[in-house]
């Protein structure tokens, strides 16, 4: 069931929430860290979906496959999760799911207590080494347990590794931020040793990396603090600069640990703000499962559509592959020219404006593109829209009336009115 959760105490209306335009970085200095956790919060506002069903939000990230008797979404019918066969749902995952978790056990068992999650240190540096040596655990037991995992995807042979300092590149008029950790692909950027995992020192990761670079980029961020909210909000800027990095992403992956409660939040963001996880609790072995959930769903990912990426674009702006009869089997590569007008956002519309070019007479390529999942799109064409419409949820979003207290983090509940 999707409950709606502002995660802060007194919100506005979200329609009075005027939500920041920005525009191309110029000469006055970046806003602080502060400053910026406020917008994004004005931001977000209420829109913020609570997931207790795992598999619903497992689903939601997963490789999924449509089905063939699934009606064609229109500006009239909106796409939903029912339309698809999800990995998450099959055979192979399940069973996988529960000898991963019964290898995960024993491994996590057998730690040494200095690279365990610790409980109510307020202390946030401590809790690191924990939260990455867990992340990483659930990963490999998942990767010998379960072999129909695909070993190419896009969070195949990931890794999460301390970072905890100013990333490579700043987003727009934000100064650098400063990940806690961070999931990557490249294994020989980490260092592990008998108490800590770690990226190495002297190692820049960055939200946007060139493809002729050998930029590494963040996959998936992860925030340790000891209160939701301000927790929140940082995650908050994280998925700001992912979006600013591939504008037209459908949504974006971010983990946030609470520290004093040793509590895990698994969040989706995407253009219509925040759909998160249960909480899930470290010390328990049912929490810890549904972490690894979260996780195996990633790695079930086969290709960047799977991810969130558009499959009609190159994720650098350079080349829109634009149908030339309504299919998409058939289309040729235009080139940006020039970006008009970029607004940056965590949630909203973002508005880009492109001037593209291509060669007219030219021969149209013919090669069939990924399909792009629970992403509507028009009748006269099965690919997407360049206006970024998503439906994670699997239809209409009916935000609940309700609200949370976070009396000094001592006690999370709900209220529904």
């Amino acid at each position: 069931m999707a409950e709606s959760v502002p995660l802060s105490g007194r919100w506005s209306s979200p329609v009075d929430n005027a939500r920041p335009t920005y525009g191309t970085q110029g000469s006055s200095p970046p806003r602080l860290q502060d400053d910026l956790k406020k917008a994004m919060k004005a931001e977000i506002g209420q829109h913020t979906w609570w997931f207790d069903d795992d598999r619903r939000v497992a689903r939601m990230v997963c490789h999924k496959t449509r089905k063939p008797d699934a009606p064609i979404p229109c500006k009239d019918v909106l796409d939903s999760l029912e339309n698809y066969v999800c990995d998450s749902d099959s055979w192979w995952f399940t069973n996988g799911l529960e000898s991963a978790a019964a290898e995960m056990e024993k491994a996590y068992r057998s730690l040494p207590p200095a690279k365990r999650l610790r409980p109510g240190s307020k202390k946030e540096a401590e809790h690191y080494d924990g939260v990455g040596t867990f992340f990483n655990l659930a990963i490999r037991s998942a990767s010998r347990m379960v072999p129909e995992l695909p070993d190419d995807g896009p969070f195949a042979k990931f890794g999460f590794g301390v970072y905890d300092r100013p990333t490579g590149d700043g987003v727009n008029d934000a100064a650098e931020l400063k990940p806690d950790l961070a999931g990557i692909r490249d294994h020989t950027l980490h260092t592990e040793t008998p108490t800590s995992v770690r990226i190495r020192e002297g190692v820049a990761l960055f939200w946007f990396a060139a493809p002729d670079s050998c930029q590494p980029s963040i996959g998936v961020p992860v925030e340790v603090k000891d209160t939701w909210r301000d927790m929140v909000h940082q995650a908050t800027t994280y998925a700001r600069a992912m979006f600013f990095a591939s504008p037209l992403r459908r949504f974006c992956p971010v983990i946030i640990y609470n520290s004093l409660l040793c509590r895990f939040h698994f969040l989706i963001y995407h253009r219509g703000g925040i759909s998160s996880s249960r909480p899930f609790d470290a010390h328990s072995p049912d929490g810890r499962k549904g972490m690894l959930r979260m996780l195996m769903s990633l790695m079930t990912c086969k290709n960047r559509v799977d991810a969130g990426y558009a499959s009609w674009n190159d994720n650098f702006l350079q080349i829109f592959r634009l149908p030339v009869d309504g299919s998409t089997a058939n289309y040729v590569n235009a080139t940006t020219e020039q970006i008009l007008h970029a607004d940056n956002c965590s949630r909203g519309r973002a508005t880009h404006v492109y001037r593209i070019s291509y060669a007219v007479g030219g021969s149209p390529v013919n090669t069939s593109l990924p399909s792009t999942p629970a992403t509507p799109s028009s009748q006269s064409s099965n690919l997407p829209e360049l206006r970024p419409r998503i439906s994670l949820q699997g239809g209409v979003l009916r935000p609940y009336n309700t609200q949370i207290i976070d009396q000094d983090n001592s006690k999370l509940e709900l209220c529904r009115k």
